[in-house]
């Protein structure tokens, strides 16, 4: 007849059946519901899942059999045993036998996409982005870090002869990297501070654009600090090491 659709029959998800006023989604089979070009009966609710990126929420989806639609999706069995290569030619071979047989059946040419590609492109934005914050972060980490081998070699250029005095008198190699280093973890620590507060407000506001989005746990605390700290030990280790095993009569000669 007029009417677009083949049955009355529907399948609904979770979303449109709390939608609807039903609710356990048991309720809703059987239920007759209008709105949708002629009435409709229930038959099913599906679970809710993703249609578009996990920035969107659920959206409530009815699902009807209809003669109208400008879309056909099929589902191509490739052997997945095979090597990449041989994938990719049978892949090919494949396609030119679906757009052989929508050639024989249309007049329209064939305009097609994957549906991986389209669910990877929801996403392309994020990873753009996530590799221009990485590759500035690794800049301004290699940047601080040679700043701060320099600031370490000019305070023990300073600290020379003290160090010789220190380990003629004894002092031992612990109570040297103790001295030496000490100054320096305080004002990393001092800056770990004043980041973090920043670090945590500029990650909330970024999850924020995600209707689904992962809770942040302690290690987002504890994580900055050890980092900073194993990074600045490696950027002045072998300065400080050298500096520790220099023969001490070398400084004190100098005076």
């Amino acid at each position: 007849g007029d009417s677009p659709w083949r049955k009355k029959d529907c399948v609904i998800n979770l979303k449109l059946a709390k939608r609807l006023g039903f609710e356990k989604p048991e309720d809703a089979v059987g239920a007759e519901i209008a709105g949708f070009f002629a009435p409709v009966i229930v038959r099913g609710v599906v679970e809710d899942y993703h249609h578009e990126s996990l920035h969107a929420d659920f959206e409530p989806v009815i699902y009807i059999l209809s003669d109208w639609t400008e879309y056909y999706f099929v589902r191509l069995n490739i052997d997945r045993q095979q090597t990449p290569e041989r994938q990719f030619e049978q892949l090919k071979s494949t396609m030119a036998i679906v757009e052989a047989a929508w050639d024989r059946a249309f007049i329209t040419p064939m305009d097609y996409t994957f549906l991986d590609e389209k669910f990877n492109q929801q996403y392309h934005e994020d990873e753009r982005l996530g590799k221009v914050f990485g590759m500035f972060a690794l800049l301004a980490i290699f940047i601080a870090a040679l700043g701060l081998y320099g600031m370490f070699s000019f305070s023990l250029r300073q600290k020379v002869k003290e160090i010789g005095i220190r380990k003629v008198l004894g002092a031992h190699v612990i109570d040297l990297t103790r001295l030496l280093t000490a100054n320096y973890l305080k004002i990393l620590l001092i800056a770990y501070l004043i980041s973090v507060p920043l670090y945590l407000y500029l990650t909330d506001a970024w999850l924020n654009n995600y209707t689904f989005r992962i809770e942040k746990g302690l290690w987002i605390y504890w994580m900055p600090l050890v980092l900073i700290i194993t990074i600045s030990i490696s950027a002045v280790i072998t300065r400080l090491i050298k500096s520790i095993n220099d023969n001490p009569i070398k400084a004190l000669r100098q005076e």
